[in-house]
């Protein structure tokens, strides 16, 4: 049989034959002349010393393009998000690298209050947790008499479920048995007897890894037919992130955060009808207690929720690693395979139910282990063979995290050795997580422009923050969410750092940030005072200007006010002495016709006294019986000339006073109106002020143009009245006139 390097020495041809020396040459290789060194075949030919690329500017190196660019990276892999480890702690990284080298900040350190990761805030780890795992590691320490005879025990069958006894080999894809059967019991034990079968137990890396299995096996279809998953909005940005890598539908329900984040039935019901015109909802996924919310739903509200899946046939993805971190007095966890169970074989032999849990939360806080397991309900048989073929690709979640999960389900009993001290460290850790809650909450509360929700459970606060209209069109303006900005400003001012709202999910027009309640309390308390003095310089600096401007608005709106106010007081004045003017008028019109009637009368009485004389010296037996008539008929008619004329002068004076009462009445009104305009145009036009005083004050000269010609009017009307009556009084004393003298006559 040929050897390879027989093989590679016949197929390429010695480089100073005639045939491959030119070869050689435009490859770039170095081909030396002369006397040719008989070389041992296969070898020295090609060993990558003469090989040498000749890099010189005459022989200029040709990079290639790459196959792998972003232009030909998959779409689902730039489409995932995943905000807990997004730019803002990529910033935090080089800041604190930067502080290490030496470089000078406004702060020594940097807080990383960004994620769930217990240890790296200073939680101690669980003695016991540690010694089980400390001596699956290294088995010499069996005979060590440092360690607790419980631990030793847990040890040993541990490594009895491992190949060769040993936690580096691989274990069975779905995990080592004896730790799923020890997964079982806690489960039934924890449920209070509801039993639990350790073939439906897979112990996985982590929470994440069950959660991306599951997801996998759920995404299929096409256009509307493609799968559809229900995630609560806020939510942990790995169900946004898994769902966007496996290219599935997004459906968004949203928890009330003015009822503490509780999950409302309608507004999942509302969600999954409207996604049904798009997609095929076919999961529901919910965190309780909730991340990044630290909700703790209630039984009533699970049972809702189960009765929902159960009614559309939707697979239930419950996402409870947080079960242990529950700090309300008033909340309790409810597993759902629990509430399940209880309401009855209909609902508890047919929905398909898949809950996990991990090492990393609780009060053990081992992220590192990536230990981790989930139970499945209701799985199509032949579904579960094509998941056990699914994370056997994987081969085995890593065996020590196994080993730390069944620490976790599997603890010292309270006849053990060990108990008492891992009763006291879980009992510590619990009772400090829920004064750091209770902490958190009450200082963010005491602070303007931030609302917090009582933190029940999980390990995370996630208060909503007021931003200023003026950061909002700054973040617009470098293309990031509000809330981006200021969180990027607390990290850049305080060395704080923390995640946006937006990487969770939020109603649109609100904004909010996600803290964990990690450190410890003294550090919290000084991450927490920091906060608080950045996010009263942060609206200080960013209402400033917005304060100027309403502070101008304001001064152009007074002075728009002002400018009406004396515009209707001039309009009011014009008219009141309009009015005075013509009700003058008008009374001395009315007193010239009454002078004038008067003088009428009293010349018409003489005429016919005179005429009475005359008649009596002609005729004086009857001239003393006319003059009698006469002068009673003269006397009468002066008398009702007298009562005509003050009438008349009557009647012209309460013509006057209703004009100029009218008048009045116009003016006040005018002016009302103008001072009602003027301050609606100052509340709600402030910047438009100089055009509406502009307009008011044309509005005003037409105002008082129409009132002048109406009193112009007014006065030729009485004017007109006044001659008229004139001119009828003296027609009918000159009639009188003309009778009394043909009576005379006669």
């Amino acid at each position: 049989m040929l050897r390879l390097r027989d093989v590679v020495q016949r197929s390429v041809p010695p480089r100073n034959s005639p045939l491959n020396s030119g070869l050689w040459q435009r490859a770039g290789y170095k081909t030396q002349p002369g006397p040719q060194v008989t070389e041992q075949p296969g070898l020295k030919r090609f060993s990558t010393a003469e090989a040498t690329v000749q890099t010189g500017a005459g022989h200029p190196c040709r990079m290639r393009e790459k196959s792998l660019t972003m232009a030909s990276l998959s779409p689902q892999v730039k489409a995932v998000e995943y905000a807990v480890r997004g730019p803002i702690v990529i910033r935090a990284g080089d800041i604190e690298k930067r502080l290490q080298q030496g470089g000078k900040e406004s702060f020594t350190e940097v807080i990383k209050a960004n994620i769930g990761d217990a240890h790296a805030m200073g939680q101690q780890p669980i003695t016991f947790l540690r010694q089980v795992v400390a001596l699956c590691c290294y088995p010499e320490l069996l005979q060590s008499p440092s360690f607790p005879e419980d631990a030793k025990q847990r040890a040993q069958r541990i490594l009895q479920g491992c190949g060769g006894q040993s936690l580096g080999s691989y274990s069975a894809s779905q995990g080592v048995e004896c730790i799923r059967q020890h997964v079982a019991e806690f489960i039934t034990e924890r449920d209070q007897g509801v039993p639990s079968d350790w073939n439906n137990i897979y112990l996985t890396t982590g929470a994440s890894d069950g959660i991306m299995s599951i997801l996998k096996l759920l995404v299929s279809g096409e256009g509307s037919g493609r799968t559809g998953v229900l995630i609560p909005i806020p939510q942990y940005p790995l169900y946004s992130a898994a769902l966007s890598e496996l290219d599935a539908v997004h459906i968004h329900y949203y928890l009330d955060e003015d009822r503490c984040w509780a999950l409302d039935i309608e507004e999942l019901q509302r969600a999954y009808l409207s996604a049904k015109q798009l997609c095929s909802p076919r999961a529901l996924c919910i965190i309780n207690p909730g991340n990044p919310t630290g909700q703790v739903q209630s039984k009533k509200c699970i049972e809702e929720v189960l009765h929902f899946a159960y009614e559309e046939n939707l697979f239930v993805m419950a996402d409870e690693v947080y079960q242990d971190n529950v700090y309300s007095a008033d909340c309790h966890f409810h597993s759902f395979k629990k509430v399940l169970y209880e309401m009855g074989p209909e609902y508890f032999n047919n929905v398909e139910l898949v809950s996990f849990h991990s090492t990393s939360k609780g009060y053990t806080g081992e992220c590192g282990f990536r230990g981790g397991y989930m139970e499945v309900l209701n799985m199509d048989p032949r579904v579960k063979e094509q998941l056990v073929k699914l994370l056997s690709v994987r081969l085995c979640p890593p065996v020590p995290g196994q080993a730390a999960m069944d620490v976790i389900v599997n603890p010292p009993r309270e006849h053990e050795p060990s108990y008492a001290q891992f009763i006291k460290e879980k009992s510590s850790v619990l009772d400090v997580l829920a004064q750091k809650a209770r902490l958190t909450a009450q200082i963010l509360n005491s602070v303007p422009g931030i609302k917090c929700n009582p933190v029940q459970g999980a390990m995370y606060a996630f208060p909503r923050i007021f931003i200023p209209p003026r950061a909002i069109q700054e973040a617009k303006a470098r293309s990031m969410a509000p809330d981006m900005l200021y969180c990027l400003k607390l990290l850049e001012e305080t060395g704080i750092c923390v995640v946006p709202g937006s990487g969770f999910g939020q109603r649109e027009g609100t904004y909010h940030f996600r803290m964990t309640i990690l450190p410890s309390p003294e550090k919290l308390t000084v991450l927490l005072g920091k906060l608080k003095e950045f996010h009263l310089r942060f609206l200080e600096e960013y209402s400033r200007e917005g304060a100027q401007s309403s502070s101008l608005h304001r001064e152009e709106g007074a002075q728009s006010s002002s400018l009406h106010r004396e515009e209707g007081a001039q309009s009011s004045s014009l008219h009141r002495e309009e009015g005075a003017q013509s009700s003058s008028l008008h009374r001395e019109e009315g007193a010239q016709s009454s002078s004038l009637h008067r003088e009428e009368g009293a010349q018409s009485s003489r005429l016919h006294r005179e005429e009475g004389a005359q008649s009596s010296s002609l005729h004086r037996e009857e001239g003393a019986q006319s003059s009698s008539l006469h002068r009673e008929e003269g006397a009468q008619s002066s008398s009702l000339h007298r009562e005509e004329g003050a009438q008349s002068s009557s009647l012209h004076r309460e013509e006057g006073a209703q004009s100029s009462s009218l008048h009045r009445e116009e003016g006040a009104q005018s002016s009302s109106l103008h001072r009602e305009e003027g301050a609606q145009s100052s509340s709600l036009h402030r910047e438009e002020g100089a055009q509406s005083s502009s307009l008011h004050r044309e509005e005003g000269a037409q105002s008082s143009s129409l009132h002048r010609e109406e009193g112009a009017q007014s006065s030729r009307l009485h004017r007109e009245e006044g001659a008229q009556s004139s001119s009828l009084h003296r027609e009918e004393g000159a009639q009188s006139s003309r009778l009394h003298r043909e009576e005379g006559a006669h």
